[in-house]
């Protein structure tokens, strides 16, 4: 109960941080520059994230199979992850000038600098993966805070003392990520543990393995995350960019407590003893994902034509309608997301393509048909109508292979509540 407490305060608090970060974004750079920023974040983070091979996610699910193995299981994905970064950095020299031709040159050269920290962000999200996989879960959900904690420092910096660009902003949110790695190393030998420190040629393939398997889902989902924003920074100005990053902005409330309970879930589903396990493990995170994410996003909906002028301003108004469909979207990614989470500590990677891919085909086809008559509106149903149909095919995958019905996933039980009421108890007694 304590990890889930510390980690839904630690998601709240990443929250503001996230929020103000993207309302000084909003108010100083408008429409256009927010636009520019965007760009710059969402070309430079898709090159890393496609290089990364999803080894952290990789290097939790054997750290919960091998035991005692830990820290040379580390070692290898630490390994491994350089390579990567290096064709990443590459293909960030060939492609960069041509995604972002229309920015200045000083933006360009954040951007390059931004790109040039992979190999870094590479380290950091080994240690990351280490910190899950040996169930450090309090420590690794107080370190992830320092990102966004770093970001609003270094923009605090830029608008006290420098003109505020979209330049210095790529600059703060790389200090951000400076941030995470420094206090990540600092404790790596504590992340490691102790244990043969050699990796051995035996557990490359079944790192890798597990890696693509999820890392080819992870390649379509992050297809279907970023899809609208690529194709709207390729064919849209700057400013439509800008629009449409503000009208996903209130979605992080959804976004960060299904990913939190999902990273939470991962771990503790892999390292049951059964399936019956499991798949109880499963019911109640995704139950309580319900409960929180459907509140918040209703909260949303409804508070949206309200908070998006008067927080944002005035320039982003029209960003309102876009805004409401999006936070459905985020609701249906969310469910997904912890569906997801279920499936894969089972060791089912296939599922997961098979819902990705057909949510990317179905936004796709809506993108084209839609973007040139609504423009970021049409851009926000492809997204919903994209994560409506993923979420049906997971959840009926979920259902026959876990073998839980629609009641067991949606009704909270007697035992959930006396589970939920003695871990409360537990945690207010420890307090004391």
């Amino acid at each position: 109960m304590r990890d889930i407490v510390v980690a839904f305060a630690v998601a709240g608090f990443m929250q503001l941080c996230g929020f103000a970060t993207g309302v000084l974004a909003a108010r100083l750079l408008l429409p256009e520059g927010r636009g520019e920023l965007a760009a710059v974040l969402l070309w430079c983070g898709l090159i890393a994230s496609i290089s990364a091979l999803s080894l952290d996610q990789s290097l939790v699910y054997r750290m919960a199979r091998q035991r005692g193995q830990e820290r040379r299981l580390a070692l290898l994905a630490l390994l491994i992850s350089q390579p990567l970064a290096l064709l990443a950095l590459l293909a960030g020299w060939l492609l960069l000038p041509r995604l972002l031709g229309g920015i200045g040159p000083s933006t360009l050269d954040a951007a390059w600098l931004l790109l040039l920290f992979t190999p870094f962000g590479h380290v950091a999200m080994v240690l990351q993966g280490a910190q899950q996989g040996r169930l450090r879960l309090i420590e690794w959900n107080l370190f992830r805070a320092l990102q966004p904690v770093g970001y609003l420092i270094g923009i605090g910096v830029t608008v006290l003392f420098f003109e505020a660009s979209v330049t210095g902003f790529v600059l703060a949110y790389l200090f951000g990520n400076v941030l995470l790695l420094l206090a990540l190393l600092w404790r790596a030998r504590q992340t490691l543990g102790a244990g043969e420190p050699r990796p051995r040629a035996g557990d490359l393939r079944p790192l890798l393995s597990y890696a693509v398997g999820v890392h080819s889902a992870g390649l379509v989902g992050l297809a279907n995350q970023f899809l609208g924003r690529a194709v709207i920074a390729l064919h849209l100005p700057a400013a439509q960019l800008g629009l449409f990053a503000v009208a996903g902005a209130m979605n992080g409330a959804v976004g960060i407590v299904a990913q939190t309970l999902s990273r939470l879930a991962f771990p503790k589903i892999a390292n049951a003893e059964d399936d019956r396990q499991r798949s109880l493990i499963f019911a109640r995170y995704f139950k309580l994902n319900v409960i929180f994410s459907g509140g918040a996003t209703a909260l949303g909906i409804l508070l949206a034509p309200w908070f998006v002028p008067l927080v944002f301003g005035e320039a982003f108004a029209e960003a309102v309608p876009a805004t409401r469909v999006l936070l459905l979207a985020g609701l249906m990614a969310g469910i997904r997301q912890i569906a997801t989470a279920g499936l894969r500590a089972h060791g089912d990677n296939v599922s997961t393509l098979g819902a990705e891919s057909l949510n990317l085909v179905l936004q796709a086809a809506c993108l084209a048909a839609l973007l040139p008559l609504l423009g970021i509106q049409g851009a926000a149903i492809a997204v919903a109508a994209g994560e409506f149909a993923g979420l049906v095919y997971m959840m009926r995958t979920a259902w026959r292979r876990l073998g839980l019905s629609v009641t067991a996933l949606t009704v909270p039980t007697a035992a959930d509540l006396a589970d939920l009421g003695g871990q409360l108890r537990a945690f207010c007694s420890r307090r004391r």
